[in-house]
């Protein structure tokens, strides 16, 4: 859980929506702003650096973190999202 809410502020300090009181797992829940890059195009561009996200519903985005991925990972997840948007 501390992953996910080390990626869930990442996220949310890069512009996401996220309420961050619903990051109790290691499930990080958030929407894309409209002005922003469409779902679809940051989740093709994830895939190619090899970050898997799925699309819940419209610009609903959902990340799911893994014992296995370390802090690094995560800030390392962060920063793709930042140079793709």
């Amino acid at each position: 859980m501390k992953n996910a809410k080390i990626l869930a502020e990442g996220l949310f300090n890069l512009g996401m929506e996220i309420n961050m009181a619903t990051v109790q797992t290691n499930m990080v829940y958030f929407n894309i702003p409209e002005k922003m890059i469409e779902p679809l195009k940051l989740k093709e561009k994830l895939k190619e650096s090899g970050v898997l996200i799925d699309i819940s519903d419209g610009r609903r985005i959902r990340v799911v973190t893994h014992k296995d991925v370390s802090k690094e990972d995560i800030l390392e997840v962060i920063e793709k999202v930042k140079q793709i948007l």
